[in-house]
């Protein structure tokens, strides 16, 4: 991405995060990226490709902060800490402040939530990985890395819609880590 691009979907980022994609318009991304429209026409063919566009860099700079963290000696405890704090507890704060910042989080249309499964799969594929050494322990309880990582990966997602408040939040967090952790044999 060049960064023409970038500052086309860092700023579509912000606008759709406060108008939500329905109400956002090509010129509203275009004059808040001080750029004419024909300059965004040039990189985006429509509204659909730049909410793609801006799913995809924002699941990229998650992952580098995950993995930037998770590149730090640490325990499994810190590195499912890092997952946390990343993919669930960044986006619950920027739904609670930003409530229509939920397109980029659902992917709002066809194209959009394409991306985000893509988003999901990745996810799931790095927290497989993380949990890779404990296949043998994970095997007693008749599961796989895999098992586990979509267990994580799809209750932590749905936290961020069913959390009363961000206390409630973390309680639910803190039981799915002790789950996961106990599973591993890492209490």
């Amino acid at each position: 991405m060049n960064d023409k691009e970038r500052n086309i979907v860092e700023t579509a980022i912000g606008v759709i995060s406060r108008y939500g994609v329905r109400r956002t318009t090509m010129s509203d991304i275009a004059a808040a990226a001080g750029i004419s429209r024909q300059t965004l026409y040039s990189s985006y063919a429509n509204k659909e490709e730049v909410l793609a566009a801006a799913i995809c860099y924002s699941t990229d700079r998650t992952m580098e902060a995950l993995e930037a963290d998770w590149s730090k000696d640490g325990s499994i405890a810190d590195k499912l800490d890092a997952y946390f704090q990343h993919c669930v507890i960044a986006y619950y704060d920027m739904l609670s402040q930003m409530p229509d910042a939920e397109d980029l989080v659902t992917g709002y249309n066809t194209v959009g939530k394409a991306e985000q499964d893509k988003a999901m799969q990745r996810k799931g594929e790095v927290l497989a990985s993380l949990l890779a050494p404990y296949r043998d322990k994970l095997a007693r309880a008749d599961m796989t890395p895999q098992d586990l990582a979509d267990m994580v990966l799809n209750a932590s997602s749905n936290f961020k819609y069913v959390a009363k408040d961000r206390a409630h939040l973390l309680k639910l967090i803190a039981s799915l880590r002790k789950a996961a952790l106990s599973l591993i044999g890492e209490v």
